[in-house]
């Protein structure tokens, strides 16, 4: 019976190392995706700025061409 014993918690600590080398992969890439999640939400919001200055500016260009070409027409 000892042996059988000994045998089951063997396979037991096996199971017990195999979890936690698996909650150690799952908590790096837990990690691993919120700073991947993090930079995208950086990215994005860089981006939207970005697209703003440029509506601004080119809302600023065709305003001053249409007030130049109706000046040239006038």
């Amino acid at each position: 019976i000892s042996r059988r014993t000994e045998g089951i918690d063997d396979v037991i600590e096996g199971f017990n190392k195999n979890i936690e080398n698996l909650e150690n992969k799952v908590t790096r890439l837990e990690e691993r995706l919120v700073r991947q999640f993090t930079q995208l939400e950086m990215f994005l919001s860089e981006s939207q700025g970005t697209m703003s200055r440029l509506q601004s500016q080119l809302a600023g260009m065709v305003s001053l061409a249409r007030s130049s070409g109706s000046k040239l027409g006038g």
